[in-house]
């Protein structure tokens, strides 16, 4: 079994598969070509013909035109590969279940969720361009709140011991839901606490993707955790051949205790987000902990992931606890992304603090691979005068993705957008600040799959008090940064044509 699940893991690999198969449809070309010359005309009209349905397709269905143009240009290349990877990839007609019903419950449960007008039109009072971020948002089911306090911390470790100290104190219930947990010094710790909460009768859930864990758990982990009292469900659970390509993922971070307190940001539970392994450096990572009413929109989002996945009959209102938050400075909208959605949340967040800032925009992401539109929006505010700095690893995990997210240095540099690579190690926070106003942080990076394809969430901040603990903390990190130039974004002939061929298959990565 682990040698079937390793070579799974192998063969999973998305470039790998999409490599075997266009030299798969290279071979059938040149071997009908070569020995049924009337074999291959035929095959290539049906390919052909296959190929237009899938871009007439792309068109009805695929709303973002920069998209469009990737996958039509992968198309036209290659007319069968190209249209099996968006049928199955791109367009989402196959796909698990559940995953589906997740999406269902997320609307039926739009009512969970209403927006006290007295908070919307208080800060849309206070700053209209804030009121209109949090407007949409409100729009997207996910209202505003104020009674909420937020801390942040700048790396993995700093919050690795309240977290312990708040699961200690849970009473009630504690949900977890990530996208990777290995087993190790943090995760051993955690579930400790959870076997002995769970004696004391709390209620734990745990969530986990299975694509996620798939190099760090055993297949049957749900098995082991459910034999200590804890109720586990793996996300969207591989399957051969046709998830391989399957892209919709619980890319989510958060552990919710008892109704009052969520952790959230860009940690998972594994040893190199506490830096006490080195995969990468130094993990350069963050943490939010949110307590007061805002606490209430994590929950829905859990639950409804856990009731779209199992057959329990959930009663919402039974998590949901008064806050015991004074009143705190600013607001606060968490929110959720999922690949069914056709408003584009995660994107349209991003867009509204670039367009609205006026003074900076300040950006921390792991990964930069950029639509025309967000491109666009950051080098027209680069002309309005607003100051953008964009930090990213100096030590990558990926190294295809690494190279894609430079590809784009030569149009952000001649904007005038300063770059930065932070020499430490592995920057994973996702994060955007703009003017000491606004500021999104959680799982969102810069690139495709977390804007259209995962299941992500994060928490739209206005004037709450640790926005400036997250500037500050943002040119703190700077100071441990090497400015990119625009002879160091320079590729070679070499180098330029691989970063062409990656932006091809940006929407596959």
């Amino acid at each position: 079994m682990k040698m079937i699940k390793r070579l799974f893991n192998f063969m999973g690999k998305r470039l790998f598969i999409m490599a075997f198969l266009v030299i798969l449809e290279i071979f059938l070309f040149v071997f009908l070509l070569a020995n049924f010359n009337y074999l291959f005309r035929v095959f290539e009209i049906i390919f052909r013909l296959f190929g237009l349905f899938v871009v007439l397709c792309i068109i009805r269905y695929n709303e973002k035109p920069g998209n469009q143009i990737l996958w039509i240009v992968l198309i036209m290349m290659f007319p069968f590969v190209g249209s099996i990877l968006y049928l199955l990839g791109g367009l989402n007609i196959i796909t698990d279940k559940h995953i589906r019903k997740v999406n269902r419950k997320e609307k039926e449960t739009e009512y969970l969720l209403r927006q006290d007008k007295k908070v919307l039109q208080s800060v849309m009072k206070e700053n209209m361009y804030a009121g209109a971020d949090f407007n949409f948002l409100n729009n997207c089911n996910y209202p505003v709140y104020d009674n909420t306090d937020v801390k942040y911390y700048k790396c993995g470790e700093d919050a690795f011991d309240d977290m312990l100290f708040e699961l200690n104190k849970a009473k009630k219930y504690i949900f977890l839901e990530y996208f990777i947990i290995t087993p190790g010094i943090m995760w051993t710790a955690i579930l400790d606490v959870l076997k002995k909460k769970v004696k004391e009768g709390v209620e734990v859930r745990v969530i986990y993707d299975d694509v996620g864990c798939i190099n760090t758990l055993p297949t049957y982990y749900k098995d082991a955790l459910e034999s200590f009292g804890i109720k586990c469900i793996p996300f969207n659970r591989v399957s051969p051949v046709v998830q391989l390509v399957v892209n919709n993922r619980d890319h989510r971070k958060m552990m919710i205790i008892d109704g009052k307190t969520v952790f959230t940001g860009g940690i998972n539970i594994a040893d190199e987000y506490i830096n006490k392994i080195e995969k990468f450096g130094y993990w350069k990572d963050s943490v939010l902990k949110i307590t007061g009413d805002a606490v209430w929109t994590y929950i829905v989002m859990f639950l409804r992931t856990w009731d779209g996945i199992s057959k329990e009959e959930i009663d919402y209102y039974k998590y949901k606890n008064k806050t015991e938050v004074k009143k705190a400075k600013g607001y606060i909208a968490p929110y959720g992304s999922n690949p069914f959605r056709k408003d584009y949340i995660a994107e349209e967040a991003y867009m509204s603090i670039i367009t609205h800032a006026n003074k900076y925009i300040y950006i921390m992401t792991p990964y930069l691979v950029l639509d025309s539109d967000i491109l666009s929006a950051l080098t027209l505010a680069a002309k309005r005068g607003v100051e953008i700095k964009i930090m990213l690893p100096g030590i990558p995990d990926k190294k295809y993705i690494y190279m894609l997210s430079r590809s784009y240095y030569r149009p952000l540099l001649k904007a005038g957008i300063k770059i930065y690579e932070y020499d430490p190690g592995f920057l994973h926070t996702k994060m955007m600040i703009a003017d000491d106003l606004v500021c999104s942080i959680g799982t969102i990076n810069l690139d495709y799959r977390s804007l259209y394809l995962h299941f992500e969430c994060s928490s739209f901040m206005y004037e709450c008090s640790c926005i400036n603990d997250i500037r500050d903390d943002f040119n703190a990190s700077l100071k441990k940064c090497t400015e990119v130039d625009m002879d160091d974004a320079s590729p070679n002939i070499r180098r330029e044509i691989i970063q062409l061929l990656l932006r091809l298959i940006a929407p596959l990565l």
